[in-house]
């Protein structure tokens, strides 16, 4: 019977080799876990090495950045090492003593103690970087806190502002200003955003600053070249245009009462300019020399495009012009001009009548060459021929009521320049 093995000691051994499996089960999922967290660890540090390769600006952010990428990649470079040998040491063993279980144990749990020591030593070298780095997030969060503050305190003064009815804008009697104020102007670009911008209606020009730290921009160099209106067609309220022959601008104010107050003062400043002009000019008249020696407006305006023949029949050295229009014109088309009424057509003469410096740089900013491509843009597609100079009147004056009056030969994208181009002409 000594050669039968005890029936307790085949029970102990077969309860400690259930025990040793699942020992090494849950040891292998472990080691899994391991595996995967090595992974998002290789992931995190390919992450980190190109965050390090992008921010330059920060030096304190950069050596943190270097250090950190450093000292993760030894601590996953032993993570890939030191689980798997306790694993070995967990599946050589193939007794079940006490002696061969704690070997096991002390080793499995030997490699956890050493991966967690080499992983606290290498962060700790990172200690007076992240104390650098507190210090530099605690007087960011202070500034950050004042200056929510600031904005809270200016929003709220807003606020009141509104409340008290005081307006946004301020004349400025003792100053060169004629008005100053915040408007929010809509980007030119295909985006048409619309940013927040200080203006100033200063010397016949309006200028504007985007930001306190940033120059001044004059927007409108000369108000006498420009005319305001309203807009009401737009998706926003409150809004207005300001044209000239060159460019076109929108604003919006924050209400209605202040959209009336920069229309008054735009339109007050330009007939302001026009009221120094004339004033200056009596001045100059009464000390200058006989108006036979001025230089003649006739010389002027036919230096403009196209403007050496009329603009309707071709006939060359005209001696006419419209203001509206910005054309010059024999006087049989003049006379034509003059039919169709002041509002579509103000004929003068570039050698009897009195011009403006203003008027005259119109005549040659646009000029017959210019004009006649917005209202002859179509001729060719509605067959239409345009009248020589020995045309008979009648089919001149057909010929100029289609073009001026019906605006038959226009573009359809074109209609809206050819009104804006009126509106600045007929200022």
């Amino acid at each position: 019977m000594d050669s039968l093995l005890d029936f307790e000691d085949c029970l102990i051994g077969l309860y400690c080799l259930f025990l040793n499996n699942q020992v090494m089960k849950l040891c292998g999922k472990m080691v899994e876990a391991g595996q995967a967290y090595s992974t998002a660890n290789k992931l995190l540090l390919s992450g980190l090495a190109e965050l390090c390769t992008n921010q330059t600006k920060d030096s304190v952010i950069t050596t943190c950045l270097n250090q950190f990428h450093q000292g993760l990649q030894e601590m996953v470079s032993f993570h890939t090492v030191s689980p798997r040998s306790a694993r070995g040491d967990m599946i050589r063993p193939s007794s079940c003593t006490d002696s061969s279980l704690r070997f096991q144990m002390f080793s499995f749990v030997h490699a956890q103690f050493t991966f967690f020591h080499q992983g606290f030593d290498l962060l700790r070298d990172l200690e007076p970087t992240m104390k650098t780095m507190a210090a530099q997030l605690s007087q960011l969060s202070a500034d950050c806190t004042a200056k929510r503050k600031e904005l809270e305190n200016r929003h709220l003064l807003v606020q009141q502002r509104d409340a008290s009815g005081e307006p946004m804008v301020s004349a400025c009697p003792g100053n060169d200003d004629i008005i100053r104020g915040y408007l929010f102007k809509r980007s030119r670009r295909k985006s048409k955003m619309w940013k927040r911008s200080w203006f100033t209606i200063r010397d016949n020009q309006l200028i504007y600053r985007k930001s306190h730290k940033e120059e001044a921009v004059v927007l409108f160099e000369d108000l006498r070249l420009c005319a305001v209106k309203s807009l009401d067609h737009v998706d926003r309220r409150f809004c207005f245009e300001l044209l000239s022959v060159q460019k076109c601008c929108a604003l919006q104010a924050d209400s209605e009462q202040l959209k009336q107050a920069w229309l008054s003062a735009l339109q007050g400043s330009i007939d302001l300019a026009y009221r120094e002009r004339t004033d200056t000019q009596l001045t100059q008249a009464a000390n200058s020399p006989p108006p036979s020696i001025w230089p003649a407006a006739l010389s002027v305006a036919l230096s403009g495009p196209g403007n050496q023949r009329c603009c309707d029949c071709g006939e060359e050295e005209p001696r006419w012009a419209s203001i509206n229009l910005a054309v010059t014109m024999c006087i049989e088309c003049s006379g034509i001009h003059r039919s169709l009424g002041v509002h579509l057509s103000k004929v003068r003469s570039l050698t009897l009548d009195s011009w403006e410096a203003e008027q005259l740089k119109l005549l040659c900013v646009l000029g017959n060459d210019v004009m006649n491509q917005i209202y002859e843009a179509r001729c060719s597609e509605e067959g239409r021929l345009k009248p020589r100079a020995d045309s008979p009147r009648a089919e001149k004056e057909a010929w100029i009521k289609e073009k001026y009056v019906e605006k038959k030969f226009v573009q359809a994208n074109g209609a809206r320049e050819s009104d804006r181009l009126h509106i600045l002409t007929g200022i």
